[in-house]
């Protein structure tokens, strides 16, 4: 168990790069990106809203970015741009019929995957970290906003 500051910070980042490198590897199994991947999630977790520009600030991914990615998906024909009804400037990111068959297959296994690991963890466990997962979270945007 670290026992300072450094060592907790270095553990995390270990976590963290492990983590990001684990679902690198699952995406690339099913034949994407880790990007192409959390797009596709974005896309089904905002059915009625989502838009380039809400994919770019949840993903945290450049413009150009994910202008790639949603080009690339509408070539395979699995996503397809449609005029917003609420606001004509903004087209909205919507599934084709293939792409929601495709992404509900994609997400499902995702889920499957996701299950498994967090399956192997107790109820206390999951809720533990869940609970410092958001308590570090509300740390971190305190400091942000108290830093000059």
């Amino acid at each position: 168990m670290p026992d300072s500051i450094h060592d907790t910070l270095s553990a995390y980042y270990d976590f963290w790069f492990s983590c990001n490198a684990l679902y690198e590897k699952w995406a690339k199994r099913q034949g994407i990106t880790v990007n192409t991947l959390f797009v596709i999630y974005t896309v089904d977790a905002y059915p009625e809203r989502c838009n380039q520009r809400l994919i770019c600030e949840k993903l945290m991914l450049p413009k150009q970015t994910v202008n790639t990615i949603l080009e690339a998906l509408t070539k395979k024909g699995i996503v397809e741009k449609k005029a917003d009804p609420s606001d004509k400037r903004n087209k909205r990111i919507v599934f084709t019929r293939t792409g929601t068959e495709y992404a509900g297959r994609l997400l499902k296994d995702l889920g499957a995957f996701e299950e498994k690991a967090l399956g192997a963890m107790t109820r206390e466990e999951r809720e533990d970290f869940i609970r410092t997962s958001q308590i570090m979270l509300a740390r971190l945007e305190e400091a942000l906003n108290t830093d000059s």
